[in-house]
């Protein structure tokens, strides 16, 4: 049977922007026969005076050393949102190619002036972006 590792984090954060932050992550490890990372489980859960409480769920995969995945979904108890979707494969034209699809939606609701990321003044938030990339 597979190992696991749990592995607690303390999270201090300090942002001129949203002050002190403190958290939690719980990383859990799940290694295959060969002690190598299979997935990965970082829930946490932060808490500042300007977002609330933040929970966040992330898992990733690991099925093999040129496939990889993540889920990452967060919603504080105010505005901010955070999810993202991924997925890389590396493993088309003998290694010469690769495959990665990507889904993203974040809110930051204290996020205001000029967003060079998403272009043009903005009082916050990002719209659900997606790509899906193949070079050879």
């Amino acid at each position: 049977m597979p190992d696991t590792s749990f592995i607690p984090i303390p999270e201090i954060i300090t942002d001129p922007n949203e002050g002190n932050t403190f958290g939690i992550l719980g990383v859990v490890l799940f290694l295959n026969e060969q002690d190598e990372i299979k997935y990965m489980l970082a829930p946490d859960i932060r808490y500042n005076d300007t977002k609330g409480t933040f929970p966040t769920f992330r898992f990733f995969g690991y099925p093999s050393p040129a496939r990889r995945y993540s889920v990452v979904l967060g919603k504080s108890t105010t505005k901010d949102e955070d999810y993202e979707l991924e997925y890389t494969d590396r493993t088309f034209w003998d290694g010469r190619g690769f495959v990665l699809a990507s889904f993203l939606h974040e809110k930051d609701g204290k996020r205001v002036g000029f967003n060079g990321r998403h272009g043009g003044y903005s009082g916050g938030g990002a719209p659900l972006a997606g790509r899906v990339g193949v070079l050879g």
